[in-house]
């Protein structure tokens, strides 16, 4: 899905996260590559399991370099949505059943009690209501996002069953459901536990697990929100994609986060 609202993190959010991070990875080298992408050719290798953790990419002061990246990115976005644009729904569903095979045999999604997922935009994603379904028969709490556009953040709320997720109203714009903005009665992840494991859209993914997003940051500043919250463990991350969104390389700044885990067919 494209998500239409950007979320702004307080600075003291933003000054937790990094030094998370610069716990986690004081062995990790800065890479210091800023490319504009030549082309998005998609790679056609089997799924990805590697086990990757934060983005420790390079890190510069706002120039043309940032400006590189960011058109960068807008170009990697448009190539990728034009391949994606071109897929019917049968070559949708081909795909989005071979990665729920392959996700539902992970040993990491399999022992996870408490899942995070996003709702599938139709014929542009590997879709995730199947995802859902499956949780919900094998006993494991769900949680969507649920978006605040007045204050221009997300959090994780529960659903409880298909028949709950049958009743969120519908989003016309996106074609999807999404829990209303309004309520505030669902159970929200952070504050209850936190999350096992965290299914992450993207536009592009490396197999190494650099991802391209939306351009909104919801996911990026959601994880940063759960690594300055010291009393829940970080969620496993697990990037799913169609053949069209692996690419070779993309371009990444300081603050993009690697994902654990990349399945595609």
């Amino acid at each position: 899905m494209k998500y239409t609202s950007p979320f702004l993190v307080t600075n003291l959010t933003v000054i937790l996260f990094h030094s998370y991070r610069t716990k986690l990875h004081q062995h990790w080298h800065h890479h210091h590559l800023v490319q504009m992408m030549a082309s998005s050719s998609s790679s056609s290798s089997s799924t990805t399991t590697k086990t990757v953790s934060f983005s420790s990419c390079s890190s510069t002061e706002p120039s043309s370099a940032s400006l590189s990246i960011k058109q960068a990115k807008k170009k990697l976005r448009s190539e990728i949505d034009a391949k994606l644009g071109r897929l019917n729904g049968n070559e949708v569903e081909r795909q989005s059943e071979q990665v729920h095979n392959k996700l539902f045999a992970l040993t990491e999604f399999r022992k996870a009690t408490r899942v995070g997922l996003y709702l599938s935009l139709p014929l542009v994603e590997i879709d995730t209501i199947r995802i859902l379904e499956h949780c919900f028969a094998n006993g494991k709490q769900c949680f969507v996002p649920k978006y605040h556009p007045k204050s221009r953040k997300m959090d994780f709320v529960q659903v409880n069953s298909m028949e709950d997720y049958e009743s969120l109203p519908y989003e016309p714009k996106w074609k999807i459901k999404q829990p209303d903005p309004i309520e505030d009665k669902r159970a929200e992840a952070l504050s209850t536990g936190g999350l096992d494991v965290l299914l992450v859209p993207g536009v592009a993914f490396t197999p190494e697990g650099l991802r391209c997003g939306h351009g909104m940051g919801y996911f990026d500043t959601w994880l940063a929100r759960c690594a300055a919250t010291k009393s829940i463990q970080h969620p496993i991350t697990i990037g799913l994609a169609l053949t069209e969104q692996i690419v070779d390389d993309l371009p990444v700044t300081d603050w993009d986060i690697r994902i654990d885990r990349i399945i595609a067919p």
